[in-house]
């Protein structure tokens, strides 16, 4: 313990020594932490980050990290571009969304598909755990099904993504409809045990989409080793603080509750033991090694059709073909495209 605590200190320190200015809230994010870690400090109950009851709950902030953060959006807009161009020229899709949340990045890809002439009828499934933010998604989706170009019919299920099997999924494919999509915008990272990430993949492979978007951040604290997981946690979450203070348009309040949201999941792997743990990061060629291993294949994403500007971000299609986006050096998040 007492080295893992040293080697942040060190990193700090190596930081400091290249004027390197550290956020001073995470700082106190990440004493706070250390100081709840030495104490043994454990959660009554075993949950995942999203049902938590904090001062304000962790879906909310996740909605203004969909939709006024950056590093979010432009990922979700290169997911629609890469979704869009696969569906051209089809007259039926079929949709699967795993931790559709509250919608909104659906929603948006829903009225965008409007622009697709050939498009005639749109079946959208969507696995959400949460159950406010099933219910909301539940209503907005029966509010506008009737305003699109296509039909469209939903289905959705509140269930952890562990517990969902093929057959669950296969069901509510219509058998007519042979063009599936599949969208994990951040969620999968929340799947506790790498057997459960590689039966979700045996599944999806099993179904056999055309295309698979998946949208992690990119950072290694499914480390076993407390160390380095500590140390990987400070690196990461360190630059997400770091590129907030960056951000024009958002008031302080805003960037405080994204500091916040970070904050709740920052905790996770540095303080709580193995068995509470939800926030377990992969990089994006541990998450394509993954999907590699039961046969889904990664896709060369083209420079020239997502090339994107952001204010103080590095953005750049990585050698293995997926498009990453980076702060100062750290790779902060991936747009990981696969096909069967």
């Amino acid at each position: 313990m007492q080295e893992a605590i040293t080697n942040v200190e060190n990193w700090i320190k190596e930081n400091n020594q290249a004027g390197i200015k550290i956020d001073a809230v995470f700082l106190s994010h990440l004493e706070k932490g250390i100081e709840l870690k030495k104490s043994n400090w454990i959660p009554e109950t075993i949950q995942n980050t999203y049902l938590k009851e904090f001062e304000i709950p962790q879906i909310v902030l996740f909605d203004l990290l969909t939709n006024k953060f950056p590093l979010v959006t432009t990922c979700q807009q290169i997911a629609e571009k890469a979704f869009l161009k696969a569906a051209s020229g089809k007259r039926e899709i079929c949709i699967l969304d795993i931790g559709i949340g509250r919608g909104f990045q659906m929603m948006r890809l829903l009225d965008t598909l409007q622009n697709i002439d050939s498009i005639e009828k749109v079946n959208l499934i969507g696995v959400e755990i949460s159950t406010d933010a099933f219910n909301f998604t539940l209503s907005q989706l029966n509010e506008r099904k009737n305003n699109y170009k296509f039909e469209l019919n939903f289905h959705l299920i509140n269930s952890p993504v562990e517990l969902i099997t093929y057959d669950i999924i296969k069901a509510q494919i219509p058998a007519h409809c042979d063009f599936l999509m599949v969208n994990a915008s951040l969620t999968l990272h929340h799947i506790q045990h790498k057997e459960s990430r590689l039966n979700l993949f045996s599944i999806i492979k099993q179904l056999n989409p055309q295309l698979m978007i998946l949208i992690e951040p990119d950072a290694d604290t499914m480390n076993e080793d407390y160390g380095q997981r500590l140390l990987n946690a400070a690196k990461h979450f360190s630059a997400l603080y770091n590129y907030v203070n960056t951000l024009d348009g958002m008031n302080e309040a805003e960037a405080n509750h994204l500091k916040s949201f970070f904050a709740n999941d920052f905790f996770d792997p540095i303080v709580l033991p193995d068995s509470h743990r939800f926030e377990r990061l992969q990089t994006s060629p541990q998450w394509i090694d993954l999907m590699s291993s039961v046969g889904l294949k990664p896709m060369h994403l083209d420079p020239n059709e997502y090339s994107v500007y952001i204010p103080n971000i590095d953005c750049a299609i990585m050698k293995e073909g997926y498009f990453n986006l980076s702060y100062s050096g750290t790779p902060l998040i991936s747009v990981i495209a696969i096909e069967n």
